[in-house]
């Protein structure tokens, strides 16, 4: 087996720093192309292409935040390349850069565009074995790191994200575009809400003509009474003195009573006639 090799491991390093800047700005200026052409399919209104344009939006969106952890691993590496050079072949990872070495032979097989990632590996092997290189390479004990291996994952995104994703685009670009399904729960729940709005405020509002009505009622009842007996003759100085005495007297009852005043009377039954 061919010897470690510091110098040239530490070239690599510099090298694959290097590409992964290139790579990232390159695939960030082709998603910004195809954000516009998405913009352009959702104000013609063809959203299955959009959609379609837009997955592949979100892929690329992937790829480009892992091929920015590789870097940042490549770069701790080369800070701490002096762990690696004192790692006797064969033995246990220094904890330090365990992380980087797992990102860095995970991500070689799986980085399109990346050459400097495969030597690296093979340039790794001699320092920490060949059964290392491949666990580490299968993820054999899931120690890569969990959002790196997520990244690099090719999966279909799900609906949910790709309907943010065309909504922000939609945003950023001024295109009046909504979800298919959002626009028919968003007039349910306006039409729910309408509704619930209506019976609560028409129940109030019987409740409150219901009770003006009553105090209405007694209300007249009330002035009739007193209209009888102030029209009734007086027969002589005592049922003057009576009838004035009952007069006084029913006042505070009245107030005792707590009968609406004319005032409140007049204010009431405008209420209900705006209702």
């Amino acid at each position: 087996m061919v010897p470690f090799n510091p110098t040239r491991t530490k070239v690599q390093l510099k090298l694959a720093v290097n590409r992964l800047k290139l790579l990232q700005a390159k695939k960030t200026a082709i998603n910004q192309q195809l954000r516009h052409e998405v913009a352009e399919l959702l104000r013609q209104q063809k959203d299955e292409s959009a959609r379609i344009r837009t997955e592949h939006i979100i892929r690329e969106d992937y790829s480009v935040e892992a091929l920015e952890q590789v870097e940042l691993y490549c770069e701790l590496l080369l800070v701490r390349f002096g762990l690696l050079e004192t790692i006797n072949p064969g033995k246990t990872c220094d904890p330090g850069v365990e992380e980087a070495v797992l990102a860095v032979l995970y991500a070689a097989g799986r980085v399109d565009g990346i050459k400097e990632l495969l030597v690296l590996r093979d340039l790794l092997t001699p320092c920490f074995g060949r059964d290392y290189v491949t666990a580490a390479m299968e993820n054999r004990d899931h120690n890569v790191n969990e959002r790196l291996v997520e990244r690099l994952r090719v999966n279909t995104p799900e609906d949910y994200l790709v309907n943010r994703y065309l909504e922000e685009i939609a945003l950023s670009y001024r295109v009046s575009w909504s979800p298919p399904d959002a626009e028919g729960s968003d007039d349910l729940d306006e039409l729910g809400s309408e509704d619930d709005e209506r019976g609560a405020g028409g129940g109030h509002r019987v409740s409150e003509q219901s009770t003006d009505k009553h105090e209405c009622v007694k209300c007249a009842a009330r002035e009739k009474e007193v209209k009888k007996q102030s029209t009734q003759p007086a027969s002589s100085a005592t049922a003057s003195s009576a009838a004035s005495t009952v007069g006084v007297a029913s006042k505070p009852d009245a107030e005792a009573d707590g009968l609406p005043t004319l005032v409140d009377l007049a204010a009431r039954l405008e209420a209900l006639k705006r209702h």
